[in-house]
């Protein structure tokens, strides 16, 4: 479960797909174009992200719920 104290990049290694929710909230993260490499904590603290609960439910979901791509 991902609460607040993971690694942006943890989040990342889990599913990399995650890194659209990122993208979708304004949020950098390492996939994207600016790396962090913080906790989601640090990086809501650094961006004044103030939707934590949004967010960690919606990666939560997505990484209960992968989504599989055909190569």
């Amino acid at each position: 479960m991902i609460t607040e104290k993971t690694s942006v990049e943890e989040i990342i290694e889990k599913d990399p797909s995650v890194s659209r929710i990122f993208i979708q909230y304004g949020l950098p993260c390492v996939t994207c174009g600016e790396p962090f490499w913080g906790t989601l904590e640090e990086l809501a603290a650094q961006s004044r992200f103030d939707r934590m609960n949004e967010l960690l439910k919606e990666l939560n979901e997505a990484l209960e719920n992968p989504r599989h791509t055909i190569s």
